[in-house]
């Protein structure tokens, strides 16, 4: 969640720009079969035009056939591009997934162990799997909303050609359905960001209560158990509902506008077929392509929808890539023949700022003595152990080792000198 009401720092673009770049001779492919894709779209409107103009009132049942074979023909080579395009798509995302995910780990495992108790683990899982919703936007969804506002061009300049008045009917539209996006998408990113942080805290229950079972069992804890669950999958489920509910006004607002655009054409195109301004033909083939303008439009729709996600889902991961790694491999090595005793000098430590485990903490262990730290649960063995491995670092003071201190060398180096279980 974000603490303070602040939001946290999103991850950039660029750092999943690293990885998509080597899988760009993929996306070209995925582009080429996409606009060839758009371009066997073109092809279905006409080849109506011609049946209603040309062949239907003269009965031509050669020329009949001859189109129908044409249009079987550009089918099947629709149907081909289809299954290559998602088939490719489908290993594009999987390879994408896989590298992705290996930087994640690898940036994940090199963070301090402090980083990893500022949450819980449902918590850390639900942002680490927000990686896959910013890779399905930046390879999906752009590229093909991308090629959709390009062909709306081509789609529009089509539409001139057949019918002017009616082109800017469509047009007319377009800001209309534009303002509807905009006044809609503050107040979606807000809900949504809402419904992350209540899937993220139902989540951590759920993984805290059956990971703890055995301790819910001992204590007689069902009951209580149970209400936290059901109190986070309310909060949940109002939260996606209020989501959901946003979805809806957003997207029959556009339902009505695409179909006053519709009503539109059908009306004033009849008015253009009776005065002879246009044939049957043409105004068939207009609002098949018509279709093919707002189609766009309303994905842009998702793609707004999907920004706003994007964006809370960038906030998420980002306080997971933008954390500072340990200095592996930056810093020395410990010496091969080091003084093995170990120091602590005025140390201070504490895991929050109003509960201090270790207050101005000096230890030293002498070389080649066997030395036992032992006290009651929760008297800070761990930490002491953690504390003399660098797995934790002091909040003040410092760990020594041979009279050096710990923080001046490599961390996984001081690890496999120090053992720490």
């Amino acid at each position: 969640m974000f603490e303070d009401g602040r939001q946290a720092k999103e991850v950039s673009l660029i750092w999943f720009g690293r990885t998509l770049w080597k899988f760009t001779p993929l996306y070209v492919e995925l582009v080429f079969m996409a606009i060839c894709l758009r371009l066997i779209g073109l092809v279905e409107p006409f080849i109506f035009q011609v049946i209603i103009d040309r062949i239907l009132p003269f009965q031509r049942d050669a020329s009949l056939l001859v189109v129908v074979v044409i249009f079987g023909a550009v089918s099947l080579f629709q149907l081909g591009f289809e299954v290559l395009s998602g088939l490719l798509g489908m290993l594009t995302a999987n390879r994408v997934t896989r590298e992705l995910g290996a930087r994640l780990f690898e940036h994940l495992f090199r963070l301090p162990f402090s980083h990893f108790r500022k949450w819980s683990v449902g918590e850390l899982i639900a942002r680490i799997s927000e990686t896959d919703t910013i890779r399905a936007f930046i390879v999906g969804t752009t590229t093909g909303i991308f090629l959709d506002l390009i062909f709306v061009l081509v789609y529009i300049a089509v539409l001139l050609t057949l019918s002017m008045p009616l082109t800017l009917i469509v047009l007319a539209a377009l800001p209309v359905q534009i303002l509807i996006y905009l006044a809609f998408g503050p107040f979606l990113r807000r809900r949504l960001r809402v419904q992350f942080d209540a899937g993220a805290a139902h989540q951590t229950q759920m993984v805290e209560n059956i990971s703890g079972i055995a301790s819910v069992k001992a204590l007689s804890a069902e009951v209580r158990m149970l209400e936290g669950l059901d109190r986070t999958l309310h909060a949940n489920l109002n939260a996606r509902y209020r989501v959901g509910l946003l979805r809806i006004w957003n997207d029959k607002l556009l339902f009505v506008v695409e179909k006053a655009i519709t009503i539109s054409i059908v009306y004033f195109g009849a008015q253009f077929v009776f005065a002879g301004q246009m044939t049957l033909g043409e105004l068939i083939a207009f609002h098949l392509l018509a279709e093919k303008v707002t189609d766009p439009i309303e994905n842009f729709s998702r793609l707004w929808e999907s920004w706003q996600n994007v964006r809370v889902s960038r906030q998420r991961l980002g306080d997971v890539v933008n954390a500072q790694t340990e200095p592996f491999g930056t810093l020395p090595r410990l010496p091969p023949q080091i003084e093995s005793s170990l120091e602590f000098r005025n140390v201070d430590f504490a895991y929050t700022p109003s509960a201090a485990v270790l207050r101005n903490f000096s230890f030293r262990a002498e070389p080649h003595t066997l030395t036992l730290v032992v006290g009651p649960s929760g008297s800070g063995k761990s930490t002491f152990g953690r504390l003399s491995s660098g797995i934790d670092v002091p909040d003040a003071g410092e760990v020594l080792l041979g009279g050096k201190s710990i923080a001046q060398y490599d961390p996984n180096d001081v690890r496999t000198r120090i053992a720490y279980v």
